[in-house]
């Protein structure tokens, strides 16, 4: 972790974190609706670029911490 708990990356000069927010929900329900398993979920409070860390103003640490937990359990899930 970086300073103030936020991650640390080196070599990035941009973050694009919020990758639900380009299709949606309306996506998750197309893949749903071909039989594909897909999951939408809102970080509410969180806004656009929640999870730019080197923004403060948009920077959402609570969000962003769930929103990284999520893939890592979706993945422990799925692959055991």
């Amino acid at each position: 972790m970086g300073a103030g708990g936020r991650p640390a990356v080196r070599g990035s000069q941009s973050v694009c974190a919020d990758v639900v927010q380009c299709a949606g929900q309306p996506h998750a329900r197309a893949q749903q609706a071909a039989g594909v398993r897909a999951e939408f979920h809102r970080y509410h409070g969180a806004g656009h670029g929640f999870q730019d860390f080197t923004n403060d103003e948009r920077f959402r640490a609570p969000q962003s911490e769930h929103a990284r937990q999520e893939p890592l359990a979706l993945l422990g899930d799925r692959l055991g």
